[in-house]
């Protein structure tokens, strides 16, 4: 499965970054309040596409910065 890459003023910030199990842990922890006990037994994929998603909204949000 390749997930998308999202473009910043020239740069490329990869959204194809493999957690590591210990940042799906702590992913999992900080799910379980907004998804419940779910969060806990969701597969891997789902975790890592809801990290991506999260991280897209994130980055579209933040101040664009002008090189000089």
């Amino acid at each position: 499965m390749e997930l998308p890459i999202l473009e910043m003023e020239g740069e490329m910030m990869s959204l194809t970054e493999v957690l590591t199990d210990e940042q799906v842990e702590n992913w999992r922890k900080i799910l379980c309040l907004t998804l419940g006990p779910y969060a806990l037994i969701a597969p891997r994929e789902q975790i890592q596409e809801i990290r991506n998603k999260m991280q897209k909204k994130l980055s579209s949000k933040l101040p664009k910065c002008e090189a000089k």
